[in-house]
């Protein structure tokens, strides 16, 4: 026995049985497979958002419109048939009044039964135009969700892309007031060391590799030249120049500065440079005395030393101590009498203890024993500017 599909309908007068054969059964599968082909052009339609929810609602308000327009025509055809019962019923009162007329009855009786079953028919069709309707309605009311919780989504990201912009102009912003306030510094740095004109046309990053070659150079400068303080002290006890000796009371030159300060004060080389005396210096009464040889013909000596740290041939570098002060030889107490040569000849150590990269043109101006132009044309110290020009 072939298995068949068995259909049944209800209808408002009974029901019917639709049995639907091998034909019937590819057609549903068909059907199925077309169901499934929709299915996956909504799922495309998914990506379109915002312009195929405008046409689904579109296509929604259309739909209802056409299935409120189906249910009334339904309700017509509900009220001709009854209107169609209620001729029937009037008919048969007639046919049961008027037996001469019964062919006429019998001919009206099969033109109403005609357009009965017309009706029904109309009536079934409209139903499964409504349910086909439904079926729709529910599918886009479906699609129409998703495309809400799509675009959801979408504006979700949107904020967060705006977001970012925001994060982004605000970095931004932060970058600009950093690079005004490196313009800013680079333009007192260069000021400072006398760069203003070789700055102009330059970018920040040429302009930062300009300033940079000259500070290395002038650092360069400040450790091969005498500068800084040799120790802490807590006065000068006696500056530079002619003097009344304070243990021989005879006006002689004072060659250096007498800085007061504790027995085993901690004594630093200025520059650097090799060690070119270390020991007792028994004729110029300066008692335990170290003389360093610098850059140029530079030399430092600091005298009255109570312990030395260094031996003669040994190089420092600047800031390296070389020996603790005390009160050896001719002294009156604890200090140390710190000494500036150039080429013997000797310096006021003033200006050289005041000097630093603050102040880098200071020492050309205020020393002028020194033929600086000279100097200034060897690397690197081109830089230097000169007090005899």
């Amino acid at each position: 026995m072939r298995r068949k599909l068995v259909i049944t309908l209800t209808t408002l007068h009974g029901t019917r049985q639709i049995t639907l054969g091998q034909v019937a059964r590819y057609a549903i599968l068909i059907l199925l497979i077309v169901a499934g082909g929709a299915f996956a052009l909504s799922n495309y339609l998914l990506i379109r958002a915002t312009d195929d929810l405008q046409i689904l609602e579109s296509e929604h308000l259309a739909l209802g419109s056409e299935y409120d327009q189906l249910n009334m025509t339904l309700e017509e055809v509900t009220e001709q048939r009854n209107l169609l019962e209620v001729e029937r019923e009037a008919l048969e009162v007639r046919y049961q009044e008027a037996l001469g007329s019964q062919q006429l009855y019998l001919s009206e009786l099969d033109s109403l039964t005609g357009r009965l079953e017309s009706l029904a028919q109309d009536r079934e069709s409209l139903e499964a135009q409504m349910e086909g309707i439904a079926s729709e309605r529910e599918t886009l009311e479906a699609e129409m969700k998703q495309l809400a919780q799509a675009r959801l989504q979408d504006n979700e990201l949107m904020d967060q892309q705006l977001a970012a912009l925001d994060e982004l102009a605000r970095a931004r912003s932060a970058l600009e007031n950093q690079n005004e306030e490196l313009a800013q510094s680079l333009t007192e740095l260069g000021a400072a060391l006398g760069l203003t004109d070789q700055l102009q046309g330059l970018d920040a990053a040429a302009s930062a590799a300009l300033i940079e070659a000259r500070a290395r150079e002038r650092r360069m400068v400040l450790h091969m030249i005498p500068n800084g303080l040799p120790a802490q002290f807590e006065r000068v006890n006696s500056d530079f120049g002619s003097r009344i000796h304070p243990v021989t009371k005879k006006k002689a030159m004072h060659r250096g500065v007498d800085l007061k300060m504790a027995r085993g004060t901690p004594v630093y080389a200025t520059a650097d440079g090799i060690v070119e005396t270390a020991g007792t210096d028994n004729k110029g009464g300066f008692g335990k005395i170290i003389r360093i040889q610098h850059s140029f013909g530079f030399r430092t000596y600091y005298a009255h030393l109570n312990k030395l740290l260094v031996r003669p041939g040994e190089y420092v570098v600047k800031g390296q101590q070389i020996a603790e002060s005390g009160s050896t030889g001719r002294s009156t107490g604890p200090h140390l009498h710190y000494e500036v040569r150039q080429l013997w000849t000797a310096l006021d150590p003033a200006p050289f203890m005041s000097w630093s990269l603050d102040n880098y043109e200071q020492l050309f101006e205020q020393v002028g024993e020194i033929k600086w132009d000279s100097l200034g044309k060897q690397y690197p110290l081109r830089m230097a500017t000169t007090a005899s020009q």
